[in-house]
């Protein structure tokens, strides 16, 4: 039986090739594209969740917030006495693990250095806590000792290339001798994690001395193994009561437990869910590869009932001589099958080609196996949703054909199944329209991103952070970057302009606020930030490079939180340090446009350096970080020379926002190719059916115009419905992505209109294609069709 269908099926399939062609190709798109998209969610939904204790691991992690509720700080750093007290002291912390991340480490083999941007000190205990795979070694022996490393293989092999690196002697910055221990894979895309090089915690009695007596001295990050009845709220207090006794702080704030599974899309703690914006763009972007396989489904079922009235002789004639209404239904759904699992096959062909593609896109490091459990459910899903959206209706709807009815000439797919078919094209449309819309719309807030006034120039500057040798002398590294004849300005500041994250609450004044109350940015830069950067002053003077005695600038938005009318002359009291308030300058953005520009206080640069920007002379930007790259290894001879276009930094702070937009584009585009294929095969039978009315109108002087207004007309109104449905829909969605955003565009009906005419012209052009063919063809012969 299940033969007798498939042979039957093939023979149709093959003699109705263009039907057959339209189908897989629309079922195909759109099954390529639900799939990639389940992926991706996948793989963000399901960071860190492949440790065995993910369950019972928690993150240490301090949160401040104001009476209000309003987020003042939170920090994913610990002292590094915590954690072995916490063990000692509580009973439901079953283990723990320390990690720091101490920024850029030189390491050299056989007098070769190579830069790592991200080594990592932890404790051994980590890989109790956390697993990942070993490629050689013990790892309950990885770092059992202070002088071993364990490297990625990606590290490895950079390293070492096609030498076995265990056993081999590694030098870390100049003078600490390693023993390579072990080599593990590279931790997997859906890992917090990607450590390409471990050493030992201990070596940070090397570099960080101090933090091994000092609870003040807040730089690990501390994961907890914790009882799995142990109540996580309760343990913070206890977590919160238990430092400030050991420490004696007693600042207004509270450790809390965050679990593993939960820092990849909950770290953003300025929303009472501390939810990031990331989590409303995945649930967005899979209902967009859901409804990208609906479309592709619509066109399917669309098809298939138009095709219905060609389909009534043989039902009825195999009605006739003994077939059950169930037999034809399985002969139909086969076909249906048929198709899909065609579209399927092609499908995975286009995932293995387009994957690597994919993941440069998304920046993911995902890998595509199809014999994973995970890989074959997603297949299985997307086979058995397009059976079951498109393949039953089509067949109950055929299946149940009367043949009484075809003997006495009744049309068995009249106006009920056209009304459906019109329905189905404008939910078809309406879709289109949404995700057009959409993509528009995140254009436009990028590009606004991009363009923003932001109160200080990006355009022709570069930069890079200083080595931690260069900052024990910075003024000498500006000195020899000002005697370099192609470099215009340099000015140095402790960070990022872009970025400020460095903030105090240690701010005061005689007859305001006492310390601690509110929370303030802090910048440090040199006299001549000003002028380079273009920053505008609203009050008083700069900073000139003459005085010695301590001062500062503030922006508009601090005199507001600080209530000072009149602020020049101010004195303040900034973390046990007085000095007067000289300056105001005028509001510039400190972070990203997702964030409301904050209070901040600017001081004078007294070696507290870590970022230098350098403006062209001439705008000759080559020539200036050649020369840049020439001072740099005068300083530092074995650390190549890495820096950024401000700019392109800038940029980079809205990355996953781009990332989502190319998604959204080529969703878009799906939506628009899938839907067009689909009208072209509506419009293509529906001439079939009209031949001879066309011919005979031609007959009667009708011109071609009007045909393609006669064949058109109809099927531009659907999409002009499907288009208006969208707008209230589209509108709904954008308003809640935009709200991400402290700046932002405003939604308008032009951007609308536009996106709605092009749908219309898009359509309006594959109608054309078809109805110009028919109008222009020879009447006679359309008199002559069968």
């Amino acid at each position: 039986m299940v033969f007798q269908i498939l042979k039957i099926n093939l023979r149709k399939l093959l003699r109705d090739r263009g039907y057959s062609l339209t189908n897989i190709l629309g079922l195909t798109l759109g099954m390529t594209a639900f799939v990639m998209i389940s992926l991706w969610v996948k793989d963000e939904l399901t960071f860190d969740g492949f440790h065995e204790k993910a369950e019972e691991t928690a993150r240490v992690v301090s949160i401040s917030r104001d009476p209000q509720g309003k987020l003042n700080w939170a920090m994913a750093t610990t002292p590094w006495l915590l954690a072995p007290a916490l063990e000692e002291a509580m009973p439901e912390v079953k283990g723990s693990a320390r990690v720091w991340r101490g920024g850029a480490m030189v390491f050299e083999w056989e007098g070769k250095p190579f830069l790592e941007k991200d080594p990592v000190l932890l404790d051994p205990s980590f890989f109790d806590l956390f697993d990942f795979e070993a490629i050689q070694g013990d790892r309950s022996q990885w770092l059992s000792e202070p002088n071993k490393v364990v490297l990625s293989a990606t590290t490895a092999n950079k390293m070492f290339g096609e030498v076995d690196p265990m056993g081999q002697s590694i030098v870390l910055q100049d003078s600490i001798l390693l023993t390579v221990s072990g080599i593990m894979e590279d931790m997997p895309s859906n890992s917090s994690f990607n450590f390409p090089i471990l050493l030992s915690a201990q070596l940070a009695r090397l570099f960080k001395p101090e933090d091994m007596t000092n609870w003040g001295n807040w730089n690990f990050d501390t994961y907890l193994w914790l009882d799995p009845l142990a109540d996580r709220v309760a343990l913070g207090k206890k977590i919160t009561d238990f430092y400030k006794e050991k420490s004696g702080d007693d600042e207004d704030f509270s450790w809390v437990l965050q679990g593993v599974k939960e820092m990849h899309l909950y770290s953003n703690f300025e929303q009472a869910n501390a939810r990031s914006s990331q989590v409303l763009s995945i649930y967005y972007l899979l209902g967009i590869g859901f409804l990208v396989l609906i479309i592709a489904c619509i066109n399917y079922t669309n098809l298939a009932t138009a095709r219905a009235n060609k389909q009534t002789k043989s039902v009825s004639i195999r009605k006739i001589v003994g077939a059950s209404r169930q037999n034809l239904f399985s002969l139909f759904l086969g076909e249906s099958i048929l198709l899909t699992v065609c579209a399927l096959l092609l499908s995975i062909c286009l995932l293995q080609a387009l994957f690597p593609w994919f993941n440069e896109m998304t920046g993911k490091r995902m890998t595509l196996h199809l014999w994973e459990p995970e890989v074959i459910g997603i297949l299985l899903l997307a086979l058995c949703l397009t059976i079951l959206i498109s393949g039953i209706y089509p067949a109950t709807l055929v299946s149940s054909f009367s043949p009484l009815k075809y003997l006495q000439g009744i049309n068995m797919a009249g106006s009920n199944k056209s009304f459906f078919r019109h329905v189905l094209l404008v939910g078809q449309f309406a879709i289109t329209a949404v995700l057009v819309t959409g993509t528009v719309v995140i254009f436009r807030q990028l590009n606004f991103l991009r363009e923003a006034e932001l109160g200080y120039a990006k355009e022709n500057i570069f930069t890079f952070e200083l080595s931690q040798e260069m900052r024990e002398r910075p003024q000498s590294v500006k000195d020899e970057l000002l005697k370099q004849s192609n470099i215009a300005q340099v000015t140095l500041t402790n960070q990022p302009i872009y970025q400020i994250g460095s903030w105090t609450d240690g701010i005061a004044w005689p007859g305001h606020i006492k310390s601690g109350t509110l929370k303030i940015r802090r910048l440090r830069v040199d006299p001549n930030f000003f002028d380079f950067f273009g920053v505008a002053l609203a009050e008083g003077d700069f900073f000139t490079s003459e005085s010695t005695a301590p001062t500062f600038l503030i922006n508009e938005t601090a005199r507001e939180a600080l209530g000072m009318e009149a602020p020049i002359g101010e004195q303040i009291i900034l973390n046990r340090v007085e000095g007067r308030i000289v300056g105001l300058v005028k509001d510039f953005h400190i972070r990203s446009l997702r964030e409301k520009i904050e209070p901040l206080i600017i001081q004078k640069n007294e070696n507290y350096a870590s970022q230098v920007f350098i403006k062209a002379d001439s705008k000759d930007m080559k020539a200036a970080l050649l020369a840049a790259a020439e001072v740099w290894k005068t300083f530092e001879p074995k650390r190549p020379f890495e820096y950024s276009f401000l700019d392109e930094a800038y940029a980079q702070q809205y990355l996953q926002e781009a990332r989502t937009s190319k998604m959204l584009n080529i969703a878009s585009l799906l939506c628009i190719v899938i839907a067009l294929i689909g009208l072209l095969g509506l419009v293509a039978f529906v001439v079939v059916q009209r031949t001879k009315e066309i011919g005979i109108r031609k007959v009667l002087g009708a011109t071609a115009i009007n045909i393609v207004g006669l064949l058109s007309r109809d099927f531009l109104q659907l999409v002009g419905i499907g288009v208006l449905i969208a707008f209230p829909l589209a509108w709904y969605f954008l308003q809640n992505w935009l709200g991400e955003f402290a700046y932002r565009i405003e939604l308008d009906a032009v951007t609308f209109l536009l996106s709605g005419l092009f749908i219309l012209l898009m359509a309006l052009l594959v109608l054309s294609f078809h109805a110009l063919r028919a109008a222009l063809s020879n009447p006679i012969a359309a008199l002559r069709y069968e």
